[in-house]
């Protein structure tokens, strides 16, 4: 599964094109879906790139998905390639291997717990996260201990510390 959107991977024609290099990588291996955000659609269609993309045969463009289909459809694939913040906590959370397309990200608990992997928009360096994703043991890893679904318990308890306090 895949997902592009932010405005430094489609904006841009050189990054889109490094973006369409990583699919291809991708989609040589098997099949994969693509729930395509309406800003890379557009970038797809104004940048002239809609032919390379239409030409990745196991590439399966659809519309975007809302969220409990799109959830649903994360929690069965293999992994995801995303340049998303959220669902690099989703596809943890759901132990699915995510490779994460930019060099830095704001989940760092992810990479951590083993679950994400940054990756350069280069071909081998997409090559090698896959073979990490084909590689990855779902059943070895615990998700962190705050990951308990327990947080508007806490939230609740410091908010009544604080207020106690004031």
């Amino acid at each position: 599964m895949a997902t592009i959107h932010r405005a430094a991977n489609v904006d841009d024609a050189a990054a889109l094109s490094a973006i369409l290099t990583a699919l291809r990588e991708a989609a040589a291996r098997g099949p994969v879906v693509f729930p395509v955000h309406p800003r890379t659609a557009k970038n797809v269609a104004a940048l002239g790139l809609e032919r390379e993309f239409a030409a990745l045969g196991q590439l399966r463009r659809i519309e975007p998905l809302g969220d409990l289909d799109f959830v649903n459809l994360l929690a069965g694939a293999a992994y995801m390639l995303t340049d998303s913040g959220g669902v690099q906590i989703e596809a943890a959370y759901l132990g699915v291997p995510c490779i994460t397309l930019r060099e830095t990200t704001e989940h760092v608990i992810t990479i951590e717990q083993g679950y994400n992997r940054l990756c350069r928009l280069e071909a081998a360096a997409v090559r090698e996260a896959l073979d990490w994703a084909a590689a990855f043991d779902r059943g070895g890893r615990a998700l962190p201990p705050v990951w308990d679904g327990r947080a508007a318990e806490r939230t609740a308890a410091v908010l009544r510390s604080f207020l106690s306090r004031v």
